[in-house]
């Protein structure tokens, strides 16, 4: 099986960072697309029509694209560009929904929520004294540096698929990785609740056990928003606005510690 080598790989990924700058309405990231393979494009004998096919409409994750620029770098070589490029330009444009959306999952709904839900609470529990510049360096190094290993490998892996790259998106593997954001998304979440609980508990509670009735509360919803697939945003508000009504429902004026 063919691969890329890792040079050539950290090149395109590299590269890859700057598909959105080009971004129009028309062909989308196709201008990024020829930005990101144009070294192995401009010495072609027949550039023209490689040309026209790698900055033809493509608009899939930003990351994930990087799976589509490995497979379209290994077609090019072969010449499939040049023996059907109506078929390559179709073949591209199928690749934006799957990888899109596998992206999207992912990377938007997932890890990118994780990292800011994780920079909040460090924020929170940590004194003053941490400045949020510095939370905010790691986060963005804890966000960026997955990402760009990803990147490399997602080019290395289209390029060993080549035509057959879509097969990543049925990888069993992703289910998985969802849900495991997913979990991760609500221990972030309740620890944020746990926070916030302590916080405001001695100015909502007669009894010290109240917090902890609250904290048991707001846990136990999100645990059942998880179980029954709830977007974590509405069942973390949910369990907020009950931990927080929870003494007024309670009658606080009558409960003495």
């Amino acid at each position: 099986m063919a691969t890329l080598s890792l040079r050539n790989a950290c090149k395109l990924a590299l590269r890859s960072l700057l598909l959105q700058v080009p971004l129009n309405y028309r062909t989308m990231q196709g201008p990024g697309f020829l930005f990101a393979l144009w070294p192995w494009l401009r010495s072609s004998e027949r550039r023209k029509e490689r040309v026209r096919a790698a900055a033809g409409y493509m608009n899939a994750h930003p990351v994930f694209s990087t799976f589509a620029l490995g497979a379209m770098l290994k077609r090019i070589e072969l010449g499939d560009v040049d023996r059907d490029e109506q078929e390559f330009v179709q073949w591209k444009e199928s690749l934006s929904g799957p990888l899109g959306m596998v992206g999207d999952a992912l990377i938007w709904d997932g890890w990118k929520p994780i990292v800011f839900a994780l920079g909040i609470l460090l924020i929170r529990l940590f004194s003053p004294d941490l400045l949020w510049i510095g939370v905010c360096f790691i986060c963005l190094l804890l966000y960026n540096v997955p990402l760009f290993w990803l990147r490399v490998w997602a080019v290395k892996r289209g390029y060993e698929l080549g035509r057959d790259v879509l097969a990543l998106s049925s990888l069993p593997a992703l289910p998985v990785i969802r849900r495991i954001f997913s979990g991760v998304g609500a221990l972030l979440a309740i620890g944020l609740f746990a926070t916030l609980l302590i916080q405001i508990a001695p100015r909502v509670a007669h009894g010290s056990w109240l917090s902890v009735v609250q904290f048991l509360l707001a846990f136990v919803i999100v645990l059942v928003g998880e179980w029954r697939q709830i977007p974590i945003t509405y069942s973390a508000l949910f369990a907020l606005v009950a931990a927080l009504g929870l003494p007024l429902l309670l009658g606080m004026e009558h409960i003495s510690t």
